[in-house]
């Protein structure tokens, strides 16, 4: 890896990916999401794969959900504040 202005600078793809510079999102997997996907259930075993080989190798793993907030919840910022 070359350093530049005390920055360094990947050279290679295995110093790109290595488990130190990345990471895994995992995005909206909800259970009452999954069946409303085509192909969820092949979906979801390769989510399992993914998230399997991230944690073997070291690698950070974020979940997220994606979260629908109403037109009149969102004006009131009533919205999430639980």
């Amino acid at each position: 890896m070359k350093q530049a202005f005390g920055i360094s600078i990947p050279q290679a793809l295995n110093e790109i990916c290595s488990p130190q510079r990345c990471a895994l999102v995992i995005y909206d997997m909800q259970a009452g999401i999954v069946p409303q996907i085509a192909d969820g259930q092949r979906i979801v075993t390769g989510c399992q794969t993914l998230l399997e080989a991230a944690r073997n190798a070291g690698m950070r793993v974020f979940f997220t959900r994606h979260f629908f907030c109403r037109a009149e919840a969102a004006a009131s910022a009533s919205c999430g504040a639980q």
